[in-house]
């Protein structure tokens, strides 16, 4: 599947730009070719980029690069750092929500201009409001010039999952196990992944804790609406009371197997860079944020400045 795999054009550590090696690896590489290689700030395009369109679009990670100074950084090769918006801290491994947001910058036109109307969005998360409560967005969209609304999360007054893009489906999942008491005990994951257009309209898939839920057709969300997470700016807003620790944006949608992946690594802490890549080790995979890593094979083009992980792509 072309949309969401690619072939890695080198299966090699990564390396600093200063020559110094990876002390966590070491690479069989002929020393003048990889002086060659740091020789140049040039990122290297993947020998199948043209097709490639496997990479993370957005990737937001507590234990790998915390929010700070009102900025969520994005660890994905795209840098849509997220904004910090109202009533949002962060504990340790986890960022907090109270009645705030993060919002990524992210366009739903954006998101889908490559895949003809498919994406995916996960968070671990963990809801620690009530079940009364009004609706709780994990993930919601900000209004630009009207038009219909985005939003996963918990519906009002029970703790139904609700689902709105485009058309709402206010009980996508009844009572899912994550909002009501026993499941404000532990962290989940939440997978939603949807389909390109087809006669109109999107198919619709919800994974909790990597088990598939429900599909549902959707006809689609406002173009210029943009992604956030931990509110819905629908009229006086709807904010998500809980913890999150990872969230992530990509423009494609999941099969099972990928999903299966991603919830894996998502209750493991660790990240994952697409392409089906992940990684239980978080340390071993981004580097410190601005230092100049350079890596042979992760997304279709390697970012010459940002933090980038490591990891190779499955063959088509």
């Amino acid at each position: 599947n072309r949309s969401t795999r690619c072939r890695p054009l080198y299966l090699v550590p990564s390396v600093d730009r200063d020559a110094k090696m990876n002390p966590e690896g070491s690479t069989s590489l002929p020393s003048l070719l990889l002086a060659l290689l740091l020789s140049s700030n040039a990122p290297i395009p993947h020998a199948n980029a043209a097709e490639c369109e496997c990479e993370v679009m957005a990737h937001y990670h507590q234990g790998v690069q915390p929010l700070s100074g009102g900025k969520w950084k994005d660890i994905g090769p795209h840098g849509y750092d997220g904004t910090v918006s109202g009533s949002v801290s962060t504990s340790g491994d986890h960022v907090v929500f109270s009645d705030g947001s993060v919002d990524t910058g992210i366009t739903m036109r954006t998101l889908i201009a490559k895949s003809s109307g498919a994406y995916t969005v996960a968070a671990w998360f963990q809801y620690t409001g009530t079940d009364g409560q009004t609706y709780s967005a994990l993930f919601g969209g900000k209004d630009s010039g009207g038009g219909t609304e985005w939003f996963i999360g918990k519906h009002s007054g029970n703790t139904n999952l609700g689902i709105q893009d485009g058309n709402y489906v206010s009980s996508m999942v009844s009572n899912p196990g994550i909002f009501d008491a026993a499941g404000r005990a532990s962290a989940h994951s939440l997978i939603f992944t949807r389909s390109a257009a087809s006669g109109g309209s999107y198919t619709g898939k919800v994974y909790i804790d990597g088990v598939l839920k429900r599909t549902a057709s959707f006809t689609g969300v406002n173009s210029a609406e943009m992604l956030t997470i931990g509110k819905e700016y629908e009229g006086g807003g709807y904010p998500f009371k809980g913890k999150v620790w990872q969230a992530l944006v990509l423009p494609s949608e999941l099969d099972a197997s990928q999903v299966g992946s991603l919830h894996s690594t998502l209750a493991a802490g660790g990240t994952y860079s697409g392409c089906g890549v992940t990684s239980a080790s978080p340390s071993s995979m981004i580097r410190a944020p601005n230092s100049p890593v350079f890596s042979l094979i992760d997304e279709c083009v390697p970012h010459p400045t940002r933090p980038t992980s490591l990891g190779s792509c499955p063959s088509v």
